[in-house]
């Protein structure tokens, strides 16, 4: 038969959290604390990595083959407004629009490049941009 104590409704904890507790004392309490919060750092940091992740959706494939056929033709400006909301958490996003914009613009290749550097080296190789 099981102990009585340790279904108390008295006490806050039940069951084998309570006796973990009650042998650990105050040390166990701060590890299950920070068990706690090592689990919803976890769950934040994979959410985040998941949203804010680059990557080439349809849409986003699309209006670069778009661009890459008639450059003319593109509008990054239409694109950016119609793209959902977790559309716009994709950093591969600005990085393609903005590049569009100012080669429309007829901005130095070079110059583009420096404005992000080191993030769109393949995209400019990918776009031949030289």
């Amino acid at each position: 038969m099981p102990d009585s104590s340790l279904f108390s409704s008295a006490e806050p904890f039940t069951g084998p959290l309570a006796q973990l507790f009650e042998m650990g004392g105050p040390v166990m309490m701060v590890l299950a604390a920070l068990a706690v919060i090592g689990f919803v750092t976890f769950l934040y940091l994979m959410l985040i990595g998941a949203f804010y992740a680059p990557r080439l959706t349809r849409q986003l494939k699309r209006f670069m083959t778009v661009w890459q056929q008639t450059p003319a033709d593109a509008e990054p400006e239409t694109f950016r407004q119609q793209a959902s909301a977790v559309g716009r958490l994709n950093p591969l996003l600005p990085l393609v629009l903005d590049t569009a914009k100012a080669c429309q613009e007829q901005r130095d290749p070079a110059r583009i490049r420096r404005r992000r550097p080191g993030m769109h080296r393949r995209l400019c190789n990918r776009l031949k941009l030289r």
